[in-house]
């Protein structure tokens, strides 16, 4: 499954492999790892459901979080 930032989602063993860096708002927490080439993403809530991005995906995603593009509708 592609993300809206060309990244792809991969389950299972690779959150073993690296160490996750969190933040928690509410009760949901978004987690992220580097590993390798790519950023990983997960929420706390489904762990083994894993979004990676590359670098410049990963770049491309927080510079439009920083305009407000995933503000709360």
């Amino acid at each position: 499954m592609a993300s809206r930032f060309g990244g792809i989602v991969r389950h299972g063993s690779a959150a073993s492999e690296v160490v996750w860096h969190g933040r928690c708002e509410n009760g949901a927490c978004l987690e992220v790892a580097v590993r390798d080439e790519s950023v990983m993403l997960r929420s706390s809530t489904t762990p083994d459901a894993i979004l990676a991005l590359s670098h410049a995906e990963w770049q491309a995603f927080l510079a439009q979080a920083k305009k407000g593009m995933f503000g709360k509708r």
